[in-house]
């Protein structure tokens, strides 16, 4: 604050103001301070000693104070003029500026208030994200689990938590083996550019079991830190895995079953084959005796119903072969009609039985032989007319072999 003027030029300092020297003490006997250093440097002492001769008198460290050094030089002016109006102008600059210090702070802090309202909004809004992205993760049902490059857990949901029986924030720090969770070897992208995929199957024990886990890890080398990261989601494949366990094991049982009965048609069909080798010998030797002609027609139908016996034995290890897949056809010239004409006569008796007809019929156009497998033809002759005799009640069944049409494949 300046000392006021009065109109004799006198100056009037107010009483909230202490003056460093006033006019009694400022006489020719007593030079004026030097404040050289201080608000008016670089001005003159003799200047100085003539304004306040002048009759200007002002305590200058009240009047200005050190904040204002820029305003200096116009109030040195002012006093050393005695001008008393360009002192007032000095203090009314003076305290503009002062009035846009004060709003240039209180700006200042409205910026900084609003720099923190605004970083507090955001951290809000990270804080809400964060909780979404989490309420995501646990609804998905799967276990969501990221680890650092020494493999310990930096982030694992309450999916995996709940399994375990632990609480979520238990698990950080902590390696997947000491929890008890064996994943194999993981491929790692630290010796890689690009990222490392890898899939395996994963069992963890649980209180209520062992439950089975599609593990699916992906380890990947930051870029700009070049710090590498596991991270792996897993999903629950119990179900499926404990169907595949048990199709797996009905498989294997009915392969078991399937060489049991394997080895049971081989054991019978041999125990069966000798003695039916012993009838078919002794019904040739019949044969190659005195007999009438009815009792060769007896002896015939005795070797042909060995023969096709015979023949059923070994039909049912076909059936095995059939199920191994290793069933062969054995083509050779063969003749069609005696073929026919045999299964008719094997199944004679039992048409007879029903009372009911039996007949054979081969067209003119059949040839004579054709390369054809004559167990499986004769095995198929068998099944056909025994169905037909077998449901049929009245009338009969005729067995008829055509050839195909001429300039096409031939066929029965």
């Amino acid at each position: 604050m300046l000392a006021e003027l009065d109109l004799a030029g006198t100056a009037r300092v107010p009483a909230s103001v202490t003056p460093v020297e006033t006019r009694a003490e400022l006489t020719r006997d007593k030079p004026a301070p030097k404040l050289r250093g201080h608000l008016l440097s670089g001005v003159g002492q003799g200047a100085l000693d003539a304004g306040l001769q002048g009759g200007l008198l002002v305590s200058l460290a009240a009047a200005t104070g050190f904040a204002f050094f820029s305003e200096a030089p116009l109030l040195v002016q002012a006093l050393l003029g005695g001008s008393a109006a360009l002192a007032v102008g000095a203090v009314a600059r003076m305290r503009q500026i002062a009035g846009r210090a004060d709003n240039a702070e209180e700006q200042a802090d409205l910026r900084g208030r609003r720099e923190v309202e605004e970083l507090a909004d955001r951290l809000w809004e990270l804080e809400e994200s964060e909780e979404r992205f989490r309420g995501l993760v646990d609804a998905l049902g799967d276990i969501v689990v990221h680890r650092d490059r020494e493999g310990r857990i930096v982030y694992a949901n309450r999916v995996l938590a709940s399994l375990l029986d632990r609480k979520a924030d238990e698990l950080e720090g902590k390696t997947l083996a000491e929890l008890g969770i064996d994943i194999g070897v993981v491929m790692d992208a630290a010796f890689n550019d690009d990222e490392c995929l890898s899939s395996t199957d994963v069992a963890i024990r649980t209180a209520s079991g062992t439950r089975w886990y599609s593990w699916i890890e992906l380890s990947v080398r930051d870029q700009t830190s070049e710090a590498v990261s596991h991270r792996a989601i897993a999903r629950d494949i119990t179900d499926r895995k404990r169907a595949e366990l048990a199709a797996i094991s009905a498989r294997e049982r009915a392969e078991t079953a399937s060489k049991a009965k394997s080895r049971f048609l081989a054991t019978v069909s041999h125990e069966i084959r000798t003695p039916m080798n012993g009838i078919m010998g002794m019904a040739k030797l019949l044969r190659g005796t005195e007999l009438s002609p009815e009792q060769n027609t007896y002896v015939g139908a005795i070797s042909t119903s060995a023969s096709a016996l015979l023949a059923l034995i070994e039909d049912l290890l076909d059936f095995s072969k059939i199920e191994a897949g290793k069933l062969e056809l054995e083509p050779r010239l063969s003749s069609p009609r005696e073929l026919a004409e045999h299964t008719v006569e094997l199944l004679a008796a039992r048409a007879f039985a029903k009372d009911i007809g039996l007949g054979c019929f081969v067209a003119p156009n059949v040839p004579a032989t054709a390369m054809i497998d004559p167990g499986r033809f004769r095995q198929i002759l068998l099944n056909l007319v025994g169905n037909a005799i077998k449901f049929t009640d009245v009338g009969g069944v005729l067995v008829e072999i055509t050839g195909s049409e001429p300039g096409r494949e031939r066929s029965l």
